[in-house]
């Protein structure tokens, strides 16, 4: 399962066996923002002020320095998997991979490999990423940002019910 955790204030992220540990940084961070769909995975990475304390963590100055998608995720007889990179002011990079991507966490592995591809990605190691967030489809009586744990992750799969197509992917 994916989860993201936060402790002592460092992010845990966690995609099958692969784990991600980042601790924030003061001036400018990287976010990375995923949300995965029942066929597709979109992200985003913006450069973004740091602010280590306080509740009033949305910054005024966030800045794209990319996004991109992988389509056709686990979809019988479709057309193979499009993986594409946007950088501003770049030729986008798209490409089918040779391996079909079958779900999420395959989809951010191959996210992953993108971002820190050094002949076109942004990134040179995971380690450059301040903090993760994920968008769900439908989060219940959850409507603002937080951390998610083992009581949230209950409550995404009870509201599957209004989002019966996302939620679970979200879950994955």
């Amino acid at each position: 399962m994916t989860y993201y955790k936060l402790a002592t204030r460092n992010l845990f992220f966690s995609v099958g066996s692969r784990r991600i540990s980042t601790k924030p940084k003061i001036g400018k961070v990287n976010v990375l923002v995923l949300n995965a769909g029942s066929s597709s995975f979109k992200f985003g990475l913006f450069s973004v002020s740091s602010r280590p304390s306080g509740h009033d963590w949305l910054p005024k100055d966030s800045t794209l320095l990319a996004s991109g998608s992988v389509e056709q995720i686990g979809v019988r007889g479709a057309k193979p998997n499009l993986v594409t990179l946007q950088v501003p002011g770049r030729t986008a990079v798209k490409y089918n991979p040779a391996k079909q991507i079958k779900d999420c966490q395959e989809a951010f592995t191959e996210t992953m490999t993108l971002l820190t591809n050094p002949d076109h990605g942004l990134l040179t190691s995971t380690a450059d990423i301040g903090a993760v967030g994920h968008r769900v489809a439908h989060g219940g009586d959850m409507a603002r940002a937080l951390v998610i744990d083992d009581a949230a992750v209950a409550r995404i799969r009870k509201a599957a019910q209004w989002a019966p197509l996302h939620n679970p992917a979200n879950l994955a």
